[in-house]
């Protein structure tokens, strides 16, 4: 199983339940964790498909071209990809980031009366950011509510990207009264940074992540 980071508590938490049901079913998993690093993903892929694995799980959101081709040349190899958005000719299991996702959250921080949203995001380039903003747009649309540009704040769905983001938040003449952190490790930044200015979670602003 290749997966970006063990140390992220969704990726933790899927990587769990792939391990139990391996062994329950007889297998062993080897984790090898590739930090969106391309040399990383070339170097396990080669070195899984040398050991002759029973099958491959790939739960990486940054595959370039060349990894792609890596994953096609080991067609004999039963492959399945995670979170790799809609656009996949791999067999793919994808979480519905628009409508079940970030829609749901916005809705229901709007549903508490919030009415000027900052969303704490990932990577812009990456298509599960862009969904999740998607999300968001869309809720706040149906409430007659927009997201402002300067109401994007990229992060790179690490903790310590959303502790800056919210540093930056509380520096604002007017705070917003929640924020979206669009993973949990960049909500417990978040939360953390405005701990520490002083402020309460939620009483005086409030946090949600994805995830």
């Amino acid at each position: 199983m290749l997966v970006t980071t063990s140390a992220n508590p969704f990726f933790a938490e899927v990587v769990q339940g792939v391990e139990a049901y391996c062994f329950e079913q007889g297998y062993s998993l080897i984790l090898c964790n590739t930090e969106n690093q391309p040399p990383r993903q070339r170097h396990y892929l080669k070195m899984l498909m040398e050991k002759r694995v029973d099958g491959l799980l790939v739960i990486c959101t940054d595959i370039d071209a060349e990894i792609q081709g890596l994953l096609r040349s080991y067609q004999n190899v039963p492959q399945v990809v995670m979170d790799w958005g809609g656009q996949c000719d791999f067999a793919n299991v994808i979480n519905d980031n628009v409508r079940t996702g970030a829609h749901l959250a916005a809705r229901y921080l709007v549903a508490q009366g919030h009415r000027e949203l900052v969303c704490i995001t990932g990577q812009l380039h990456k298509q599960t950011t862009q969904l999740r903003l998607d999300g968001v747009r869309d809720a706040l649309a149906e409430a007659g509510l927009t997201l402002a540009e300067e109401n994007i704040l990229e992060g790179d769905y690490e903790m310590q990207s959303g502790f800056d983001a919210m540093q930056r938040i509380l520096t604002r003449d007017r705070l917003p009264t929640a924020v979206f952190a669009f993973d949990d490790p960049m909500a417990i930044g978040a939360i953390c940074a405005a701990t520490q200015a002083g402020y309460r979670v939620p009483e005086d602003i409030s946090v949600v992540g994805y995830d």
